[in-house]
């Protein structure tokens, strides 16, 4: 098993400053769905900043390089947010593994578990380790939801997640029912990595 990686990406850095609203969204709790909402409008107006953000600070090479039908790895726009991500090809389409947990460092923060056990019941996603990877695939949704792939819409499923620090794993076998991996395999590489999501 490789050494836990909690250097971050420039999403860590971003997040920081917000991590007591988050905290604060997921303790307070009370409805599931309301907290869930909630964590929504927060990671749209994260994202909304941080995309005006990134515009504003890269190349403009980089950015007059970016084309409507760019292979989603090469986004510029996941990688600042999810660091290095390594690819590999599904029936059902892109699976992606994070090699970085941007939320790796901020785990201790939030050490119970209700609001984790709820969103698994009402959403039926097994795959997340902890509150955090909750926030985590919302922000890649709504980011994903903003760049294109050729004409399509892009929707990232996460499948599994590990805890960078203990290396409990977690998985979510309806969604690995998508791709042609068993668990072993599946578990085999979760090991090694952060998460994995497949892009639809």
């Amino acid at each position: 098993m490789k050494q836990f990686n909690l250097q971050g990406t420039e999403l860590t850095a971003r997040f920081s400053p917000h991590i007591d609203e988050v905290k604060d969204i997921i303790i307070r709790r009370g409805d599931i769905t309301l907290a869930v909402s909630s964590l929504r409008r927060f990671a749209r107006g994260f994202i909304r900043n941080f995309i005006q953000d990134l515009v504003s600070t890269i190349d403009i090479d980089e950015l007059n390089n970016i084309t409507e039908s760019e292979d989603i790895k090469d986004n510029i726009f996941l990688k600042r947010l999810d660091g290095r991500l390594l690819r590999y090809e599904s029936s059902r389409g892109e699976l992606l593994i994070s090699t970085v947990c941007p939320f790796a460092n901020f785990f201790a923060t939030i050490t119970e578990e209700t609001f984790l056990n709820e969103y698994i019941k009402a959403f039926k996603n097994e795959g997340i380790i902890h509150p955090f990877c909750i926030v985590h695939q919302i922000i890649r949704e709504e980011l994903l939801a903003r760049i294109s792939k050729g004409p399509l819409f892009t929707h990232p499923v996460l499948i599994g997640t590990r805890n960078m620090i203990t290396g409990a794993l977690a998985i979510s076998k309806n969604n690995l029912s998508l791709i042609n991996i068993s668990e072993v395999d599946f578990k085999k590489i979760l090991n090694d990595y952060a998460c994995v999501f497949l892009i639809l």
